[in-house]
């Protein structure tokens, strides 16, 4: 499914390019960090770390606590 994780990719930011906000909900760490200008973290409903995405980078330890990645 590369091609349309890539075809997604160019949909969010075209959006953000003409302002639109967006909540991304996603596993793929690598095209969320890329695509966001802010993570947050969820857990059962509960937000359990938030940052900069530009701060978090895979392997992290938050990304490999919350997301075993």
């Amino acid at each position: 499914m590369p091609r349309m994780v890539t075809q997604i990719h160019q949909i969010i930011d075209a959006l953000h390019n003409e302002g639109v906000a967006i909540l991304l909900v996603e596993q793929n760490v690598p095209l969320t960090l890329e695509a966001s200008q802010r993570v947050y973290i969820m857990e059962k409903g509960a937000i359990r770390h938030h940052a900069l995405s530009s701060e978090l980078k895979v392997g992290d330890a938050v990304i490999k606590q919350y997301l075993g990645v």
